[in-house]
């Protein structure tokens, strides 16, 4: 079997410009505003939309679209007064490129191209990549629709997104079709999977650097490593002849040079960055005595969180992608792009003020305050001793647990341990007389105010499912995947929720405690 690798390059000059001139501006819009940041920000995410797309933009998009580029314009217009000459008319250059961009005139290089491949394959089963950010639905419904009207019923179009061609079974489709060239780990993984006989990535000229730059780096890993040689001594084996287009820069994809350095590492880093920029601009991380580290995750709309690392996020996500019956808690490091997390401005925890509420319904309001009189306790200790220290204190106590679940006691937001034995041995440790002579009551409200935290779990997921469908049906037929703007829906007795999806997630930074575990606004 040979195995194929083709790129095809065109010349999509609107979209190459944008990038090109976006990117050097990259060191200088972080001397400017927080309204800059922001433009600069929202024109990436447009020009990223561009460069991948390979289908006409429908209605709703361009006017979403429209009035993004609209708030850009005010920006900019706002800003003039501040900026070089040549800045602003470079970003109105790009305003302008955009404006033909998103237009129902426009011709998308990539629709040609992919038709093409179509046509000129023959094949019978094709799978298109797309991006973590693009609706799978409606590309698929294009590309079959198209092939019905060439009187071609035998070929079938599958889209997935990355994650999920890696596991996809191999030989399942004739040829695999990249829309973009998009990280280096990605399109990594997905040439080296050897899922398909054939490949074809679709690259504008300006992309076409990219390719060349990680093409390179593969070649030169492979070359230090003698893994060619190992690949090159296999596969004949196996009667598979290998392209050497995955590893070189080939010739017929385009005599464009390769870039000295990463430029889509360099620009993820920039756009992470800036956003960094704005919060720390609008009055973030005002005391350095009260910080903490925290994962910062931007969202579609602007919107930012810095989570904890102990703090339960609400995913929405296997509810509104699959109907699922249930929500699911997770940890910041468990959040992928492309979830769907429910977050409130207010630094509250959801699923506790429900169970409060439901605690204060069924006769036990002074549970919660019970159950955490094992945390006063420690919470005292903590004045006189180090974690270390504690953590010993509770070893000779006859205490089994390990140094990590200790630290969590302290310093996480743990209704309670989980026996009456950990309670006796913190009574113990800490020679508190009170707490001896509550245990049994601790524990048994420990007991209560977990049972109306599963019952708060259940009252939310009915709450949620029945928002999301709500909200959804009141935006009209529009599939998660074309989210631009935060779901809001208002939760009796919480206030205003919002159901947002994830575009990026960054390492840990320091910043103000009190901006942790909520929800910062655009306009920060």
């Amino acid at each position: 079997m040979r195995c194929f690798l083709k790129y095809i390059v065109t010349q999509g000059n609107e979209i190459s410009f944008c990038i090109r001139t976006l990117y050097a501006l990259r060191n200088e819009v972080q001397t400017l505003s927080a309204q800059m940041l922001k433009l600069f920000d929202k024109f990436f995410a447009l020009a990223f939309t561009a460069l991948r797309e390979t289908v006409p933009v429908d209605d709703s998009q361009l006017s979403q679209i429209n009035m993004i580029l609209a708030e850009c314009e005010t920006i900019l217009h706002s800003e003039k007064k501040y900026l070089a000459q040549k800045t602003f008319d470079d970003y109105s250059s790009v305003l302008d490129h955009f404006k033909r961009i998103f237009s129902k005139t426009f011709f998308w290089p990539k629709r040609d191209a992919l038709a093409n491949c179509l046509c000129d394959g023959k094949y019978k089963s094709v799978c298109i990549i797309v991006s973590d950010r693009t609706d799978k639905k409606f590309v698929k419904d294009y590309w079959q629709s198209w092939c019905y009207r060439q009187r071609n019923f035998t070929t079938q179009i599958y889209v997935l997104h990355p994650v999920e061609y890696y596991s996809a079974q191999p030989a399942q489709f004739d040829v695999t079709i990249v829309v973009s060239w998009l990280k280096r780990a990605i399109m990594r993984k997905i040439l080296y999977s050897f899922n398909t006989q054939d490949y074809i990535v679709l690259l504008y000229d300006y992309e076409n650097r990219w390719k060349n730059f990680d093409t390179a780096k593969w070649a030169s890993a492979l070359n230090s490593s003698q893994t060619q040689q190992v690949i090159a001594k296999t596969f004949p084996s196996r009667h598979i002849h290998m392209s050497a287009s995955r590893f070189t820069l080939s010739s017929h994809a385009g005599s464009t040079e390769a870039p000295k350095t990463d430029e889509v590492s360099e620009i993820e880093v920039v756009l992470r960055e800036n956003k960094y920029r704005q919060y720390i601009a609008s009055g973030g991380q005002k005391s350095a005595d009260e910080t903490a580290e925290a994962i910062p995750v931007n969202y579609i709309g602007g919107y930012l969180s810095f989570f904890r690392t102990g703090h339960k996020i609400i995913s929405a996500t296997d509810i509104i992608m699959n109907d699922s019956e249930n929500i699911v808690i997770l940890c910041p490091d468990q959040l992928k792009i492309g979830d769907f997390v429910v977050v409130r401005e207010a630094d509250h925890d959801l699923i506790r003020e429900i169970a409060d509420a439901i605690l204060s319904r069924s006769g036990y309001p002074g549970a919660r305050k019970m159950a955490g009189k094992w945390r006063e306790v420690l919470q005292i200790e903590t004045l006189f001793y180090s974690d270390e220290e504690i953590y010993q204190h509770l070893q000779a106590a006859g205490c089994t647990k390990g140094y990590q679940a200790v630290k969590r006691w302290i310093h996480e937001d743990v209704i309670a341990p989980d026996s009456k034995q950990d309670l006796a041995q913190i009574a113990k440790a800490t020679q508190s007389d009170v707490l001896a002579e509550l245990l049994d009551q601790v524990y048994d409200s420990a007991q209560t105010v977990r049972s109306a935290h599963i019952q708060a779990g259940r009252v939310l997921t009915n709450l949620l499912r029945q928002k999301i469908v709500s909200a959804l049906h009141e935006r009209g037929e529009i599939d998660p995947f074309n989210i631009w703007e935060p779901i809001e829906m208002q939760v009796d007795g919480v206030g205003l929720v919002r159901i947002l999806k994830i575009i990026d997630i960054g390492d840990p930074v320091t910043v103000d405690i009190a901006d942790t575990n909520r929800l910062i606004d655009n306009d920060f």
